[in-house]
C-alpha cells in the first residue's frame, strides 16, 4: 500500500480516527493537494446525502393541484347525479310497465304493446336528447328532462287508465243491448 492509498483509506473511513491518525492526515493534507480536494469533495457529498435541500415546488403548483382535484370532484358527483336520474327514469318505466300489465286485460293486449311501443321508443329518444343536451348544459337541462320524462309516464299512465275506462263502458254497453 503506498502512501495516498494510506491517506485515503483515512478520508474514506467510517469509524472515528485515533488522534494520532487525525494529526498524521491534517498533516498530509496540508502538503497534498490531490488528497486534500479528495477530502474536500468527500465532505461536499457527505453532506448532500446526509442532509439534502428540499427541492421546493413550482410557483402555484398547490393551486393548480387544488383546482384540478376540484373540478374531478365536481366531475364526479355530475356523473353520480346523471346515474341516479337515468336509474330513476328506468325505475319509473319499469313500475309503469308493470302498472300497465296488470291493468290491461288480454282483449286489448295489442292495444297495450302498441302504446308501450310508442312510449318506450319516444323514452328511447327523449333519453338521447336528454344525454346530448345534458353533455352540453349539464344539470338545468338534465333536471329539465327528468321533468319531460315524468309528464310522458303520466300521460301515458292517465291515457291506459283512460283507455281501460272507455273499454269497460263499451263492454257495459254491448252487454246493455
Amino acid at each position: 500500500m503506498n502512501e495516498h492509498q494510506y491517506y485515503e483509506k483515512l478520508i474514506f473511513s467510517e469509524e472515528a480516527l485515533t488522534d494520532a491518525e487525525q494529526i498524521a492526515l491534517e498533516q498530509h493534507l496540508e502538503s497534498c493537494a490531490s488528497c486534500s480536494a479528495l477530502r474536500e469533495g468527500w465532505e461536499r457529498g457527505a453532506a448532500l446525502l446526509c442532509c439534502p435541500v428540499p427541492k421546493q415546488p413550482v410557483a402555484g403548483f398547490v393551486d393548480r393541484w387544488d383546482s384540478f382535484f376540484e373540478q374531478k370532484m365536481i366531475e364526479e358527483r355530475e356523473k353520480n347525479a346523471r346515474r341516479f336520474f337515468f336509474g330513476a327514469i328506468v325505475l319509473l318505466t319499469v313500475a309503469c310497465a308493470f302498472s300497465i300489465a296488470l291493468l290491461a286485460s288480454p282483449k286489448n293486449l295489442m292495444m297495450l304493446v302498441s302504446v308501450f311501443s310508442t312510449l318506450m321508443s319516444s323514452l328511447t329518444g327523449i333519453g338521447i336528447q336528454v344525454r346530448t343536451l345534458a353533455s352540453i348544459i349539464r344539470t338545468p337541462l338534465l333536471i329539465v328532462g327528468v321533468g319531460a320524462v315524468s309528464l310522458s309516464l303520466t300521460i301515458a299512465f292517465a291515457g291506459l287508465l283512460f283507455m281501460k275506462k272507455s273499454v269497460g263502458i263499451r263492454q257495459g254497453v254491448q252487454k246493455n243491448e
